[in-house]
């Protein structure tokens, strides 16, 4: 049950003293099922999100992040930046033109 997990000291816990979350109670047969649904893209639904923005709040996002990822090395920069684009091209060219990388 969610009402016994706690953060206690910086670390998610359970009511529990052993730390083990309390077993889940079912009714019938549990089995595995395709999580993404026949759709093999991750970038599909924080794509969407990001088109639903005007173009006044993608431009703070670009700057946000492009604040926070310029102190990274710039090996994860160009990581985090793949990442963007493979969401969203204009948002990917959007971070790395604030970056200073365009």
């Amino acid at each position: 049950m969610a009402s016994d997990w706690a953060v206690k000291n910086g670390q998610l816990t359970t009511g529990s003293a052993d730390g083990v979350p309390p077993p889940l109670k079912i009714k019938g047969d549990a089995d595995w099922y395709e999580q993404k649904r026949g759709v093999d893209d991750d970038y599909i639904q924080p794509g969407n999100l990001l088109r639903l923005m005007t173009a006044e709040e993608r431009g703070r996002l670009c700057k946000n992040i492009a604040g926070s990822l310029g102190k990274a090395p710039t090996e994860i920069q160009k990581k985090v930046l793949e990442h963007l684009r493979r969401t969203d091209k204009a948002y990917g060219d959007g971070v790395t033109k604030e970056l200073g990388l365009l």
